[in-house]
């Protein structure tokens, strides 16, 4: 099939649309691509995200390279959907696209994951295992990866990532990115919480709203009251938007400690309490110090000027007790 004809009003007018979307970027098999979103961008072009999946053989002989690839990654059409290209990017052709955002300045914004069928892993002794599945397709297990955040301000021609969710895997079927009513950028992570930006997508900070470790959100939405109403698999819950992000301290931590944590342009990393923090440590996401700043004050702050981009864990020293938070770094 190399065409697709539409109907709009019960078959009165047809409406003929190229069917030039990729099929395979590598293999033989014929899986056509899945959209998991489209997005109209400023100059009209019409851009789709792809569900890509990458495909190991139990029994070849090096189950480290994917033997197919279903398509993933964007493609975009310049003349109303007649034909698609690829976006050459730095979104990978195989990443698992869910969900596609403008934000009111007209910044891009795309959510995508890493999926992989059937994969293996080393273990320690140099041989080959497969991973633990979390969940099963078509009697085949599929491991998900890493998820990302890419960002554009050029249109569409050129993508950056500037965000990696740390420790979790995302599968996300729903709309994960929203528009608070404070004007804020808010990414639902389905299996980890959830990423506010509130520079236009250049910075994230994460949080998990419930605290109950490993929540499935499904969707959200927002009420003029100031509210955030988030359906998950554990049940429903409500919250102030303001208070989707702020640290949930639990048994045996300060419950009064008002944790203030701001990340500013020249890469200071500032966290002030009405109580005195002791100390202030930032982690990479592999556990790995990155530097630390002693005092005994109620603000004390620390310099990532010099560190990469990406996903750092902050860690302050309140009464001798760790309250920590997730950040986001762009250079």
């Amino acid at each position: 099939m190399d065409s697709v004809y539409f109907s709009f009003n019960q078959g009165k007018e047809w409406v003929y649309v190229s069917n030039t979307m990729p099929v395979l970027v590598q293999g033989n098999d014929t899986t056509r691509a899945a959209i998991g979103d489209m997005i109209v961008a400023n100059d009209g072009a019409i851009i789709a995200g792809l569900r890509g999946m990458r495909i190991y053989d139990l029994d070849s002989g090096n189950q480290h390279v994917p033997r197919d690839t279903t398509p993933g990654g964007l493609v975009i059409s310049t003349n109303d959907g007649n034909t698609w290209e690829r976006i050459p990017s730095a979104i990978d052709t195989s990443l698992y696209i869910s969900s596609l955002y403008k934000t009111p300045t007209g910044t891009l914004l795309c959510l995508a994951a890493e999926v992989n069928i059937d994969p293996y892993i080393e273990d320690f002794s140099g041989e080959c295992r497969r991973r633990t599945a979390f969940l099963n397709w078509d009697n085949r297990d599929y491991q998900l990866d890493q998820s990302y955040i890419y960002r554009s301000t050029d249109t569409w021609s050129t993508w950056t990532r500037v965000f990696i969710f740390p420790d979790r895997q995302a599968w996300g079927d729903t709309d994960p990115l929203f528009e608070m009513p404070d004007g804020r950028v808010m990414a639902l992570h389905p299996d980890f919480g959830v990423a506010i930006s509130a520079d236009d997508g250049k910075r994230w900070a994460v949080g998990d709203p419930l605290n109950i470790g490993n929540p499935e959100i499904n969707d959200i939405v927002f009420t003029s009251d100031g509210y955030a109403h988030l359906a998950t698999s554990e049940g429903y819950a409500r919250m102030r938007t303001n208070d989707i992000v702020s640290v949930r301290d639990g048994h045996g931590r300060p419950t009064d400690s008002d944790l203030t944590v701001s990340l500013s342009s020249d890469g200071r990393l500032n966290v002030s309490s009405t109580r005195d923090i002791s100390a202030l440590n930032v982690y990479g996401i592999d556990g790995c110090l990155i530097t630390q700043t002693r005092g005994v004050a109620q603000q004390l702050t620390a310099d990532l000027s010099s560190a990469p981009t990406g996903a750092y864990a902050m860690e302050a020293l309140i009464d001798g007790v760790p309250v920590r938070r997730m950040v986001a770094w762009v250079r």
